[in-house]
């Protein structure tokens, strides 16, 4: 019995120094970042950068020579944004801005959620300044959804593109690891609920099939919580990050946009 118990205490201090592990570590966990990449060189494809909080947050911008939109794209994790500044090029009357996040790519500081979903509202306050009477898209992918959500709804925007979007990272993150507290231990929840449920906008959901960094279910749950005003595609035999990567899902992105209003 003895040594039982002292096989019990062992397992036990090991699964509290994993935890603890997760707990300390899980920013640079979560947050990957992005390798930098270079623009496509064209020249509509212009640099920006932005100074936020004494930041320099850098990215490009895709200018339209006849301007109906303006979209503004939030990145998934891992994601070199400006990599996607060749697609946009395809979408006609749109201007694309492509920035990094804080940590990712070549923007300066460190990235939390609190600090990316404040960046996000700086981001649309300005390019609105910029383009007054331009209508404003927000597209996320991935992690990006969850910003997306969040200026939504506090902003006034013409529609959503959102790829692979969930209810939450932690419900996520708990499929991923079921034998840890995900709950107690994670700082950076990313809830999209609360948002979803203050956005009346038109949205465009694409989602993989075969999804293995955000499964399938999670995305159903989303579409489940506000199924009015949402056209919603599941790619079959796709996972995470086959998405966006063919012609006929950017068709699915330019025929959205020529339907808003």
């Amino acid at each position: 019995m003895r040594s039982l118990a002292f096989v019990l205490m062992i397992a036990a201090a090991t699964y509290l120094v994993i935890c603890g592990f997760y707990y300390l570590q899980q920013d640079r966990i979560l947050f990957m970042g992005a390798r930098s990449v270079a623009p496509p060189a064209d020249p509509r494809v212009q640099p920006v950068e932005r100074v936020v909080e004494g930041l320099h947050l850098r990215g490009v911008r895709v200018q339209a020579q006849e301007e109906r939109t303006v979209l503004l794209y939030f990145g998934g994790n891992a994601e070199p944004v400006v990599a996607n500044a060749w697609p946009m090029l395809g979408l006609g009357s749109v201007t694309a801005y492509l920035i990094d996040y804080r940590g990712y790519g070549d923007s300066e500081g460190y990235p939390s959620e609190a600090a990316l979903r404040e960046d996000a509202l700086a981001h649309v306050d300005w390019i609105r300044s910029q383009h007054p009477t331009s209508r404003i898209v927000l597209f996320g992918r991935s992690l990006g959804t969850a910003m997306a959500l969040h200026v939504a709804a506090r902003r006034d925007v013409a529609g959503l593109i959102l790829v692979s979007p969930f209810t939450s990272l932690r419900d996520v993150a708990r499929s991923h690891l079921p034998w840890l507290p995900v709950g107690p231990l994670m700082r950076n929840a990313f809830d999209t609920l609360p948002d979803l449920r203050r956005v009346g906008n038109e949205m465009l959901v694409i989602a993989a099939e075969n999804d293995s960094v955000v499964p399938l279910r999670f995305t159903e749950a989303f579409l489940e919580e506000r199924p009015e005003n949402i056209e919603s595609h599941v790619i079959p035999g796709a996972d995470h990050n086959d998405l966006m990567v063919s012609a006929s899902e950017w068709r699915l992105v330019s025929a959205f946009l020529d339907r808003l209003p």
